[in-house]
């Protein structure tokens, strides 16, 4: 059997991506409504148009599972330690990204095993990292691998990216300054 919905011909057991019509359901505003049997098991109603266009292709069940997979996260927004590492993939690789230059672009690179995510989620967390920190490369010439990173608070990364350079803040002729002598750091 089928239903005639504006141009499109609905056949009840026809299946639609991850959907099968079962019957037709509610008319709301207007518009029709079908009883779907998801892949999952679920049984929800869905608009046809929806279902027709590619817009419904499941009943929820794989975007549940599209986010755990990709960023941990079962809201809209992606788990901190995700943005980290897709922070460190895109100024290492993505030469758009406005950091490239000061690292893929002059050779900082990321190990072939922390290319996958849940790779570099592992050794965070057997690397006692925690939300309130942010990670380091050691040698700062080396790309981000396992032996070279490590978790440190904001203020200990910024102590080290400052280490011998000489900050003068004053004021003259009424006017404030700030000063940085940054041969300090090179020792001259």
């Amino acid at each position: 059997m089928f239903v005639k919905n504006r141009d499109y011909k609905i056949h009840f057991g026809e299946k639609y991506n991850k959907l099968l019509v079962l019957s037709l359901g509610e008319i709301r505003k207007r518009r029709k409504y079908f009883l779907c049997k998801c892949d999952c098991g679920r049984i929800v109603e869905i608009r046809i148009d929806h279902v027709l266009s590619g817009n419904s292709k499941c009943c929820g069940c794989s975007r549940n599972e599209r986010k755990i997979i990709h960023g941990d996260s079962m809201s809209n927004k992606h788990a901190r330690l995700y943005r980290i590492w897709n922070g460190i993939l895109q100024r290492c690789t993505n030469p758009n990204n406005p950091s490239f230059n000061r690292y893929g672009g002059r050779g900082v690179g990321v190990c072939e095993q922390w290319k996958n995510y849940v790779a570099f989620k592992k050794w965070a967390l057997e690397s006692n990292y925690r939300d309130y920190l942010t990670i380091d490369r050691i040698d700062n010439d080396s790309g981000y691998s396992p032996n070279n990173c490590r978790w440190i608070t904001r203020r200990e990364n910024t102590m080290r990216a400052h280490r011998g350079i000489k900050h003068s803040k004053g004021e003259f002729n009424g006017k404030r300054f700030e000063h940085v002598d940054r041969n300090r750091a090179i020792g001259s």
